[in-house]
């Protein structure tokens, strides 16, 4: 026993040692290849240092780092910034191999104090230090060789410098082995280099240190500087570059071939400078190229080489050839003082139903009658300090969370729930003990689930969608506040209402409400948060920005989601704004595949035209079109990538439609004016003046015009086959209309719906296969009353859509499979021929005998449905009333004292009744008792309950507070009566 028990006992030391060791820890690989950017995280777990480290020193010892804090205005030589109770510090870094044998760093890290600060708040310290803690780590830097794709030499070779075993910056130069003085190679040399760059060092730069602001606006003669997509290099992170560009063409001159015939020939040089940052690591360089060809050829030379030249910067790499040297473990070394600390902390974390953090919750600790209000952080860690609280050994306390999103001082939303009654604050209370006067660890998932200790302001089953409906809205807001550093601030705090049975899904400007319908929140539905939370927040901002709309949705004639047939596209531009909007979220959120807007498809592959589901599909071309300016995914007619900052100061300004932003992009970038054409025309944004046949073709625009008989009108386009239509010269692009018209939430598209009559599955894959495989994706849709919603594609796609169970119970062998032709064929028929849905198909669901784990979880009891879901501004028709705070939450719990005093009361009487001599007076003391309560209490009730019987609303509570006071008046006698029960049967334990 004593042998097993040594080991043990030394286990636990050595484990309780290390974690005290990693208090304060760094957090980085050992090892990295040099020039490579890395992560550097510091974790700070010391409650000593949050309160009082006031700045951090930074050093090193050997091949030092180049690091950068994110979130700070960064410096080449970091050495030093302040600190304030941050639990951790996240670098990027990086580190370059030298030619030495033991080629590694260490990073030290020094957490420093005050020490007026610490003597005043700690007085009688026997000693005080300004440097509290140091945690240090080494890493070993891998040596590099370099490579980069040349052009082809047929007539020569390619020197190169530099490239084993980079040192210094990798050359070459071109060595002219051809006799034929017309060589299309002719003289080729170029320099490449690599270091760190923190972004620009005064406002004068573009990237870093080099290309000037003035020199892109004014360059210098013949030379002309543009933005290029190198791409990454190799490397990760956000990439940008310029180039620099001079290509001078020299005048025809008589030469002679090999044969002796005399030709004309003409000489030419281009300078290419280049300037291209990826993360923190910074490329640049030169190449010159000068040559003589034939004087015909002089133009498509040139454009040949610049091409090479883009190439070539866009290929460089540098390659880890081994390490010199070794990493090591994080080692820290405290020297806190030693504080006997009084203080007591509540602290833990707070998540919602998928573990993600909550952040910026306003949060209350309840104890002793006293509240200490705080928050979560960005993490959804929280740390709360109760003063001035004198405890014994065990008390009872609760932590409030409520569900408003609070940070920089300001409550930017709340969010609210429809109870059976009313709306209430959203917000979860979680009962806990302090015991001994020790700091309570908290850890709350709010997932809904049974649990005694927790208590809510709404019915509990709707926690695990509210909670993921607050991560979200913190997705967006966070978007709006930190990367496009966006003006929200409209009728603060947005009030979030969700749960009406009305079906209400928008925004309302008018007090800044976003509604969300039970139907749709869910967090099982397919619509979040693309087109719940970020779609409606998305027309907040549009609205915080403007003050408005797009000017053109103002027109009486413009109806919300009609899209071609409206008489401008300010409403098209003011859907597709929230829709762009809700896909640049998804992206800055780490969302794969951002491009998916739920089951409306992929943005990217699909490029919508305006006209196309009967024009109904407006707003997801003018969405499609913003996110083919913004990605770097280009295709035919989609050159132009802009980064999303940049696309923002363009977008954040009021205008009237679609045409104003066109002409708005072609002002901000004229050297990018075809790039703008191009994709403006991918999208069918231009003025088609080509007539039609002036009669009703399958796939145009349609709206009902009457219901008996029934009439509508159509937009007459230039070609039955919508697929025909193409810009022509001379067409104005930017105004999407056709030959008749001067024209300047996302809906469901009718009829493009399969139809059910097996309704045991609640979800279906939509897979979209392509004959190139890369452009494949694939979504989950909702069986939603018998209906299935499949998207219909962009015109041309030469996609096969293929539509199955998503299901463990449930198995099927028919899956339904259709082309994108065949389908857009089949849904835009005559509007008199349309039935609401496309196809009727029995998939043949067959029981697996499994356990379903893909169920729809509906909120409260609405089940979803296909339907239309307001527009924004549309008049709620639950009134958005509070009526509860949210604050005064019981928490839930067996409570087992009623019980405990029942059966004491119970065992009494039993006691009593069993005893003969007691049972006479006990039945005569009860009898009596009743007797007194039928004449002071019944006479009371039937006095009020005349009387609440005027207000017949209140019944209820009036019986509930009538018989309160019976039993309060009718109390004091029973009470005697029992009394002398009670002392009758202790004379006869007297006398017995």
């Amino acid at each position: 026993m004593k042998k097993t028990l040594l080991p043990l006992l030394l286990l636990l030391i050595l484990t309780s040692f290390a974690f005290a060791a990693d208090k304060v820890r760094i957090e980085a690989p050992e090892k990295v290849t040099g020039g490579d950017i890395f992560q550097v995280k510091v974790i700070i777990d010391e409650p000593l240092i949050w309160e009082l480290c006031k700045k951090v020193e930074i050093s090193c010892e050997g091949n030092c780092p180049v690091m950068m804090l994110r979130g700070q205005k960064e410096t080449w030589t970091l050495a030093e910034f302040n600190y304030s109770g941050e639990k951790e510090l996240v670098f990027d870094a990086t580190m370059f191999a030298r030619d030495w044998e033991n080629d590694d760093g260490k990073m030290i890290f020094r957490f420093m104090g005050d020490i007026d600060d610490m003597s005043a708040k700690y007085p009688g310290l026997q000693q005080y230090d300004q440097i509290l803690a140091v945690v240090e780590k080494k890493i070993a830097v891998s040596k590099v060789d370099f490579s980069m794709e040349l052009p082809n030499a047929p007539s020569g070779e390619f020197i190169k410098d530099n490239w084993k075993d980079v040192q210094i910056a990798p050359g070459f130069s071109f060595q002219n082995k051809g006799a034929d003085s017309s060589t299309a190679i002719g003289v080729y040399r170029g320099d490449m280099g690599r270091g760190v760059c923190f972004g620009p060092s005064t406002d004068e730069y573009l990237l870093c240190s080099y290309f000037t602001k003035s020199q892109k606006d004014n360059p210098e003669p013949d030379f002309v500087m543009s933005e290029h997509d190198y791409g990454t290099m190799g490397l990760s992170g956000p990439s940008k570059g310029y180039n620099y560009i001079r290509a001078i063409k020299g005048e025809p001159q008589d030469d002679y071939d090999k044969e002796g015939n005399k030709i004309k020939v003409a000489g030419y040089e281009i300078i290419y400078i280049y300037e291209a940052k990826v993360g923190i690591v910074y490329f640049g360089g030169n190449f010159r190229k000068s040559g003589t060809v034939p004087a015909g050829e002089v133009d498509s030379y040139v454009s040949k080489s610049i091409q090479e030249m883009h190439t070539m910067v866009s290929s460089q790499r540098f390659i880890n050839t081994g390490y010199a040297g070794e990493g090591g473990p994080s080692i820290y070394k405290p020297n806190l003082p030693d504080i006997k600390d009084s203080s007591l902390y509540v602290w833990g974390t707070v998540s919602d139903t998928d573990g993600n953090p909550m952040p910026y919750m306003r949060l209350v600790v309840k104890a002793k009658g006293k509240r200490f209000e705080g928050a979560t952080e960005k993490t959804g860690d929280f740390k709360i300090l109760l003063t001035d609280l004198k405890l014994g050994k065990e008390e009872d306390a609760s932590l409030v969370m409520e569900f408003s999103y609070i940070r920089d001082g300001k409550n930017y939303f709340t969010i609210n729930s429809l109870t059976p009654r009313r709306y209430e604050r959203v917000a979860a209370a979680k009962k806990f003990k302090i015991i001994d006067s020790e700091n309570a660890e908290l850890h709350v998932q709010l997932d809904g689930k049974a649990d005694r200790t927790m208590g809510y302001s709404v019915p509990e089953a709707s926690i695990e969608h509210l909670s993921v409906s607050y991560y979200h809205m913190h997705e967006a807001f966070e978007f709006a506040l930190e990367k496009l550093k966006a003006n929200v601030d409209y009728k603060l705090p947005v009030e979030v209402w969700i749960g009406n049975t009305q079906g209400q899904t928008h925004y309302d400007m008018q007090n800044s409400d976003i509604l969300i319908a039970a139907r749709v929140a869910s967090r099982t539905s397919q619509e979040r948060p693309k087109n719940r939370e970020y779609h409606e927040f998305a027309h907040h901002l549009m609205y915080a920005e403007y003050g408005d709309f797009a000017t053109g949705r103002n027109n009486p004639e413009s109806v919300p989601h009609a899209g071609f047939i409206n008489p401008n596209t300010g409403d098209s531009w003011t859907e597709g704004f929230a829709e762009f909007i809700a896909l640049a979220i998804a992206k800055e959120a780490g969302d794969k595949k951002p491009q998916l807007y739920s089951a409306w498809g992929d943005l990217e592959t699909n490029n919508y035209k305006v006209w196309e589901g009967q024009g109904k599909l407006e707003e997801f071309a003018v969405a499609a079109l913003l996110w083919d300016v913004y990605d770097s995914t280009n295709e035919k007619g989609d050159s132009l990538t802009i980064p999303l900052d940049e696309i923002w100061q363009v977008i954040k300004v009021k205008r009237a439609d679609l045409y104003d932003y066109y002409l708005a992009f072609k002002q901000a970038y004229p050297k990018k004016s075809k790039e703008i054409d191009d994709v403006f025309i991918l999208h069918g944004v231009f003025w088609d003046t080509t007539e039609g046949n002036k009669k009703y073709d399958t796939g145009e625009a349609w709206k009902q015009t009457s219901v008996n008989p029934f009439r509508y009108k159509f937009i007459d386009l230039s070609s039955n086959d919508t697929s025909k239509i193409i810009y022509k010269p001379g067409m104005v692009v930017g105004k999407a209309s056709n030959y008749e018209r001067n024209r300047t939430s996302a809906v469901w598209v009718p009829n493009a719906f399969i139809k059910v009559s097996d309704r045991n599955v609640d979800f279906y894959k939509v897979k979209v296969s392509y004959p190139n495989a890369a452009q494949d994706y694939e979504y989950l849709t909702e069986e939603r009353g018998g209906l299935i919603y499949i998207n219909p594609l962009a015109e041309g796609s030469d996609a096969t859509i293929t539509v199955s169970p998503e299901s463990d119970a449930y198995s099927s062998d028919a899956p339904m499979t259709i082309t994108a032709k065949e389908l857009s064929g089949n849904v835009f028929v005559a509007p008199e021929e349309q039935k609401g849905h496309f196809a009727e198909h029995d998939f043949n669901l067959k029981p697996t005998g499994k356990t379903e784990t893909k169920a729809y979880v509906t909120y409260g009891k609405e089940e979803p449905v296909y339907a239309y879901e307001g527009d924004p501004g549309a008049e709620p028709i639950v009134p958005l009333k509070l009526e509860g705070n949210g604050a005064d939450i019981s928490t839930g719990g067996f409570n087992i004292w009623p019980f405990v005093i029942g059966a004491i009361i119970i065992g009494t009487g039993v006691f009593m009744y069993k005893k003969p001599e007691l049972r006479k007076k006990a039945v005569a003391g009860t009898k009596k008792g009743v007797y007194l309560f039928g004449k002071h209490g019944v006479p009371f009730i039937i006095k009020v309950l005349k009387l609440s019987w005027k207000a017949a609303v209140w019944l209820v509570k009036s019986i509930l507070w009538v018989i309160k006071k019976a039993i309060e008046l009718a109390r004091p006698h029973v009470k005697k009566a029992h009394e002398g029960i009670k002392h009758k049967l202790s004379e006869a334990k007297k006398k017995r």
